[in-house]
């Protein structure tokens, strides 16, 4: 590895040619200069390889690697990680940017904390230029990887991969699970097992991340049953990681069953018996069963459960239908 080169950036490309100029020059301008791109393309078919490969053509820090079909993000990321060189890796969307003092902000701490990951600060930015945080995130509990994880399930840190700071070799390692055409929760999956790898984590207070929110951006999901399928798909396989970790067991409980009543909440009360078919194929129909359990287990389940969708979406649904009359 090439002690020099400080960050290596990946970037999936697809259809983001309205996009992918701005993301690759706001890298041009940071203040820490030791940096690779390595663009991935994943075949979207519009101009976005051509863009990326002129600036690639006058810079030679930016690589750009061509796959021969459309694979997804996740895979895209995987053949980034496996070319990089960097000593630490940086991902970011072609349809966002950075930022100028992002990667220096992030390689400090990182140098000055000895960590393994560094959590930086999404500043989310609307069409008509509106801005706020995504997520205040804070690492509360301590600086390893149980205490990391205590962070994600509580929501006290996103699973985002974009805007934060990984060290490569971690990243290098065989064991990685990934998968092609994976689009719904991808980042989730490789987030938490790149949590499982740490040693410490520190986290910054600058913003490190301009996302771009449009209404294709994928925060603005569309509860197709496809859709739904996948995030019990993407929440079965975490759970399953997680439940083997006494440690942090019951938060993994708590923040599945959460998802899970929450999109439950979301759908046609119509489609509830196709959703927890659904929820026994991917192993997920304990969450919404009555515990067996003490006082306190049963208060959870009639908090968590039983009052959302039993009590509150028939309420909400209701003032709906007389706003709408």
């Amino acid at each position: 590895m090439n002690e020099e080169l400080k960050i290596s950036i990946i970037i999936p490309v697809y259809r983001v040619e309205q996009y992918v100029g701005a993301c690759i020059e706001s890298i041009q301008k940071q203040t820490l200069s030791a940096w690779e791109i390595i663009a991935v393309d994943d075949c979207g078919g519009d101009a976005s390889t051509e863009i990326v490969e002129q600036y690639a053509k006058q810079d030679v820090r930016i690589r750009f690697i061509r796959q021969e079909q459309n694979m997804g993000p996740m895979w895209a990321r995987k053949i980034g990680i496996e070319a990089a060189k960097g000593e630490f890796l940086f991902f970011c969307d072609a349809d966002d940017w950075l930022p100028d003092t992002a990667l220096e902000t992030l390689y400090a701490a990182a140098k000055t904390h000895q960590a393994d990951m560094v959590v930086g600060q999404i500043l989310r930015v609307k069409t008509d230029g509106e801005t706020s945080i995504w997520n205040k995130n804070r690492l509360l509990y301590g600086s390893d990887a149980v205490a990391v994880y205590q962070s994600l399930l509580k929501n006290e840190i996103t699973h985002n991969l974009c805007g934060d700071l990984f060290r490569t070799a971690l990243l290098q390692q065989p064991d990685y699970v990934s998968y092609p055409h994976m689009r719904r929760g991808e980042d989730a999956l490789l987030f938490y097992q790149i949590v499982g790898k740490i040693r410490k984590a520190c986290c910054v207070e600058q913003t490190t991340y301009y996302y771009r929110d449009t209404a294709g951006s994928s925060s603005h999901m569309i509860w197709s049953q496809d859709a739904v399928a996948k995030v019990l798909q993407m929440r079965s396989l975490l759970y399953a990681m997680l439940a083997e970790k006494p440690q942090v067991q019951p938060y993994a409980f708590a923040k599945t069953r959460s998802v899970v009543v929450e999109v439950m909440c979301i759908l046609d009360k119509n489609l509830w018996p196709w959703y927890r078919e659904q929820l026994k194929v991917y192993q997920l129909d304990a969450m919404l069963r009555l515990p067996a359990w003490g006082v306190k287990d049963v208060v959870a389940y009639f908090r968590e459960v039983f009052m959302p969708l039993y009590i509150m979406t028939p309420l909400r649904r209701m003032v709906r239908a007389i706003r709408k009359a």
